[in-house]
């Protein structure tokens, strides 16, 4: 193992689903500048981000915004004062073209049900209708999907779900909190796909308690079988400082730095040999999916949502916690479902904290993107697109002088390449262009 293998250890470092990352966020954004920023978005391609946090139950590995429910009451309030939200951000929004995307995020959202999912989507669409082609996509909990929830799915439009697996052993599901069988989670798979829904994404998880070489295979064995178009493949951050719960997991019981990296590699051999091509960081796409097309043709995508091949400049988020991308910078929504819902109710923007983008940050947010998306940057050409000199990026090829010596980076001159072998370390890399990041920040995920 090499030298950078203690790094697993040492360094966390974030997920650079953003830039800057949410550990930047501050008040000094609010209500004003959300309505601001909303004013001066149009004429850019957009998409749409609804966030439901609630679910049936609390699984302890969870780091999402997400509150256990219930009360259908509770649901059908929080439903509607979605919609009440989103006419609240129409107002403030300039002439948009039709959104080309609609995802829904939680949480569970289809912990709603399917009659008050129907009746909740079919409302949105009517105040958004989704431009042609345009990806609905939703993620969901395979053990409560059932027939008549996948034919509300399928009336409503959606083109794509991603189903939470993360570990099909009995023994790393009860320490998770989360048993889920197989044979519910292929009954879910072929429920929807009963009623035409052919996108089919599994959300896998590694580096969990208990979990070993041996069950992960297993794992993506029995994934394979169900032959999603995609898999994502997250590696497990523990950080019960910030998710209390998560202490209800032995920290003994999670595999080490070097057992990690041996299960990153083992994610990628399997799946590869299995047909998948590899996007991203943790992203595996069929080569027929748009994911991999896109990927192919470099125009992959990386936002709060992960991966993507829509090429939106603008996504717009509604509900608790939701976080907005515009042009003048992110927003996020306020976190307490009671704070989120008196502020629609007052008929107020729910922004509490966000971050403004200079050009500085919008230069370093392109080359983190093109690193984390493409593997490679050529940092003088995009700080050419943005209008800048790259002179002021020389910092960063510095700190990257001992991941070049390592072998995990190829440079020449301006230009860099990780490659293929040591794609995991690809948020090291990234790390170098954040002004914000230092490696004492504890608030991220392991390295691997």
């Amino acid at each position: 193992m090499r030298q950078i293998s203690r790094y697993d250890q040492s360094l966390r470092v974030p997920r650079y689903t953003s830039y800057p990352t949410a550990a930047q966020f501050t008040d000094a954004v609010g209500p004003a500048e959300q309505a601001a920023w909303l004013s001066r978005s149009g004429g850019r391609a957009t998409s749409l981000y609804a966030h439901v946090p609630f679910c049936h139950s609390l699984c302890h590995y969870c780091a999402c915004h997400t509150v256990v429910v219930q009360r259908q009451e509770v649901l059908d309030r929080y439903a509607g004062l979605l919609l009440a939200e989103a006419d609240l951000v129409r107002r403030k929004l300039p002439d948009q073209p039709a959104p080309i995307a609609l995802q829904w995020g939680g949480g569970t959202p289809t912990h709603l049900g399917p009659k008050l999912f129907r009746e909740t989507a079919q409302a949105l669409l009517q105040r958004f209708p989704l431009g042609p082609g345009a990806e609905h996509a939703t993620e969901i909990d395979p053990r409560r999907c059932g027939a008549e929830l996948a034919e509300a799915l399928g009336e409503v439009g959606i083109t794509r779900v991603s189903l939470g697996v993360q570990d099909f052993a009995e023994e790393v599901q009860e320490i998770i909190g989360r048993l889920q069988s197989f044979e519910e989670t292929r009954q879910a798979v072929e429920d929807l796909r009963a009623v035409g829904i052919e996108g089919i994404n599994l959300d896998l998880v590694f580096g969990l308690p208990k979990q070993t070489l041996r069950s992960l295979q297993q794992t993506l064995e029995q994934a394979i079988a169900l032959r999603p178009d995609r898999l994502a493949v997250f590696g497990y951050a523990h950080v019960p400082w910030m998710k209390r719960h998560q202490r209800l997991i032995p920290e003994d019981y999670l595999p080490g730095a070097n057992l990690r990296e041996e299960m990153a590699l083992l994610i990628d051999e399997t799946l590869l040999a299995a047909g998948y091509c590899k996007i991203g960081l943790d992203h595996y796409a069929l080569p027929h999916d748009p994911l991999a097309k896109a990927a192919a043709e470099r125009r992959l995508r990386r936002s709060f949502q992960g991966y993507s091949d829509q090429a939106a400049e603008v996504i717009i988020a509604f509900g608790a916690s939701a976080i907005s991308t515009l042009p003048d910078g992110l927003v996020q929504n306020l976190a307490s479902v009671r704070d989120w819902q008196q502020a629609v109710i007052d008929g107020r923007l729910t922004a509490t904290r966000g971050v403004a983008l200079d050009a500085d940050e919008r230069l370093r947010a392109a080359v983190i993107e093109a690193l984390m998306c493409n593997f490679e940057a050529d940092v003088a050409a995009i700080a050419a697109r943005e209008g800048m000199s790259p002179t002021g990026l020389a910092g960063a090829l510095d700190e990257l002088a001992l991941l070049e010596d390592e072998g995990v980076l190829q440079r020449q001159g301006w230009k860099l390449r990780v490659p293929a072998s040591e794609r995991r370390w690809i948020r090291l890399v990234a790390a170098a262009f954040d002004r914000h990041w230092h490696p004492a920040n504890e608030r991220h995920a392991p390295a691997v």
